[in-house]
């Protein structure tokens, strides 16, 4: 007896042929522009330092420069009776011939572009208080001049006081103390005012340094010299 043959089950199809991969054309292209981006982003900020820098310096890229002391008057030493001011001013004048730089005298008057003058007077040692800060400490006490001798306002208090002293230079601190002042006010077009400033000056030495600064405009007027 037979059987009958069972249907014979069709094989599986064979597989299609892989389908190549295409370049990932798309990511390298992504890749490429980021390079590109990068590379431009450096080079800006290449450029934007650099003009930064022409900005900052003395060069011809259009920016106005800083009001700047450049007229000096040689002024009354203003010190205290019997002080030798004759001498004082010899000493000073060669101190700042020797500086060899921008810098004035104590005995000069510093004079800027726009109107304002500067002077330093009656420099004075003395020792700060009990209750000045830094207390007790030995410094030379003086007095500066403002003069406005612009049309605008001077708003004192962009004024900045800076002290170094001894060959060596170290920074001298300011002295608050009874009697000295720093002005916080506004000093009119014509007018002037007398302010008491001190900084710290060791017994034992003699170079000083006074940093003045109008205004957040102005440069820095030096004035450098001995005090007895």
């Amino acid at each position: 007896m037979s059987y009958p043959t069972p249907p014979q089950q069709p094989y599986p199809p064979p597989a299609p042929p892989p389908v190549p991969r295409v370049p990932q054309q798309r990511n390298r292209r992504a890749l490429q522009i980021a390079g590109v981006v990068v590379a431009v982003l450096a080079a800006f900020g290449v450029g934007a330092v650099v003009g930064a820098a022409a900005a900052g310096g003395d060069g011809d890229g259009g920016n106005e420069a800083r009001p700047a002391a450049t007229v000096t008057v040689t002024a009354d030493p203003g010190g205290k009776a019997g002080d030798g001011g004759d001498a004082r001013k010899a000493d000073d004048a060669a101190e700042a011939e020797q500086a060899g730089d921008d810098s004035f005298a104590l005995t000069e008057t510093a004079v800027y572009e726009t109107g304002f003058e500067v002077v330093l007077s009656d420099f004075e040692r003395a020792t700060s208080g009990e209750y000045a800060a830094p207390a007790g400490t030995p410094y030379v006490k003086f007095e500066l001049t403002l003069t406005n001798g612009s049309e605008e306002r001077l708003d004192l208090n962009g004024l900045l006081v800076g002290c170094q002293y001894g060959d060596q230079g170290r920074s001298g601190e300011q002295i608050f103390d009874e009697g000295l002042d720093t002005p916080t006010t506004h000093l009119r077009p014509g007018r002037s005012i007398d302010v008491s400033i001190g900084c710290e000056l060791p017994t034992g030495e003699s170079y000083v340094q006074i940093e003045v600064t109008p205004d957040w405009e102005s440069e820095t007027a030096i004035f450098a010299g001995r005090i007895d």
